[in-house]
């Protein structure tokens, strides 16, 4: 939490997926969360900027399923699996 300034991050370490028998652990990806009130500038935003980590929107909840379901539609995850994969292992 920031003071002065309602921002809030939260990180969500060793993402891992379930669904009936199957099972995904992303152990090495983080993914960090911001909520805001409005379009502010961020110190976090600027130094993950600086590091070359590039902000985007996602559901965990059709990530999870897109990684766990064969059959599930995926095209839309498809780039976001495919770097999670990358960081991941």
């Amino acid at each position: 939490v920031r003071r002065g300034i309602a921002e809030r991050i939260t990180f969500d370490l060793m993402l891992t997926f379930s669904r009936r028998n199957k099972r995904r652990v992303y152990a090495d990806v983080v993914i960090a969360e911001i909520k805001q009130a409005g379009r502010q500038s961020s110190p976090f935003l600027d130094v993950m900027r600086k590091l070359n980590l590039r902000e985007g929107s996602l559901s965990k909840y059709c990530t999870g399923i897109a990684s766990l379901e064969p059959g599930a539609k995926s095209n839309r995850f498809r780039p976001f699996l495919r770097r999670l994969e990358k960081v991941g292992h």
